[in-house]
């Protein structure tokens, strides 16, 4: 009897995503993760890559500045809460001291 409650198609199952609270037989339960869940997973994952790949667009940026002028470094900082602004400021630091320029 086990054996059969460990593979039995009909058996009801919870769901094991967390937050669902969906009760499934076995042999729907594929259906109903790939139905609600994994879109969810996959604009998750597509946000993620986005953001990486802006990051990585950032870094990029501020290394060809650095290259240009290697007693230059850019700062870039947010203000405010949520959406907040945003400023780039450059600092100098050069033999003259430490210069910034916004």
């Amino acid at each position: 009897m086990d054996v059969h409650r460990a593979k039995c198609r009909h058996e009801g199952l919870a769901c094991s995503c967390p937050g669902c609270d969906a009760r499934l037989l076995r042999m729907d339960m594929n259906a109903h993760v790939e139905a609600t869940h994994l879109g969810s997973a996959v604009k998750l994952l597509q946000s993620g890559w986005s953001r990486i790949a802006a990051l990585e667009a950032e870094l990029a940026s501020e290394k060809r500045h650095s290259a240009a002028s290697p007693t230059s470094r850019v700062f870039n900082w947010r203000a405010g809460w949520g959406g907040g602004t945003y400023k780039s400021e450059t600092c100098d630091f050069g033999e003259g001291g430490v210069t910034g320029k916004s």
